[in-house]
C-alpha cells in the first residue's frame, strides 16, 4: 500500500520504477486519439499499456485508475486545446500530482512560444504539430524512454518546428 501511496503523492520509489509503464494520449479529436493509438499500440504494446481519453478529465481518472492498476505512467501525449481543460492546465495538474510523468504536446494551432512559456518545468519533453509524421513521433518517444526518468526537455527540429530547452 505504501507504494502505491506514493504513486498517487508523486514520488516514484524503487517499487514504482519496478511497475510496468503506461503511456496515455489525450484529445479531443477522435480521429486523431485513434490514429494516436493504433500508432503507439503497434510500436509499443508489447512493452507498454497504451491508452486514450478524449478529455483532461478523463485523462485524471485514468491516470488514478493505472496507478490503482499498478502501472506507472511514465508518458502523456496531451493536445494543446481542448474544451473544459488546456492541455497546459493538465499537464501543471499531473506534474504537481506524478513530477516523474512526461509529456509531449501536440497541437494544430498554438502558438510555439507561447506553448513554450506555458509548459516551462513541466516534465514536458517536446512538441509534435498536427498533422502528425510518423517518424517524428516515434523519435520523439524512442528518444523518451532511452533516457528514462532522466529525460530533459532539449532543442532539437521536429518537422520544421523547434523543441525547446
Amino acid at each position: 500500500m505504501r507504494a502505491l501511496g506514493n504513486a498517487i503523492g508523486g514520488a516514484m520509489d524503487q517499487d514504482q520504477r519496478a511497475k510496468p509503464g503506461a503511456i496515455l494520449c489525450v484529445d479531443d479529436e477522435g480521429i486523431i486519439l485513434m490514429h494516436l493509438l493504433s500508432l503507439l499500440r503497434r510500436r509499443y504494446s508489447e512493452a507498454y499499456r497504451i491508452e486514450g481519453v478524449s478529455d483532461a478529465t478523463s485523462g485524471m481518472a485514468t491516470i488514478s485508475r493505472l496507478y490503482g492498476e499498478g502501472f506507472r505512467v511514465i508518458l502523456i501525449l496531451s493536445d494543446w486545446l481542448m474544451p473544459g481543460m488546456n492541455g497546459d492546465e493538465f499537464i501543471r495538474i499531473v506534474h504537481e500530482q506524478h513530477p516523474d510523468v512526461k509529456a509531449i504536446v501536440i497541437s494544430g494551432k498554438a502558438a510555439l512560444d507561447q506553448m513554450a512559456a506555458a509548459m516551462e518545468g513541466l516534465g514536458v519533453v517536446g512538441f509534435l504539430p498536427k498533422p502528425l509524421l510518423v517518424n517524428d513521433l516515434y523519435g520523439l518517444i524512442d528518444g523518451i524512454i532511452a533516457e528514462g526518468p532522466a529525460a530533459k526537455t532539449r532543442r532539437s527540429q521536429c518537422a520544421g518546428w523547434q523543441l525547446w530547452s
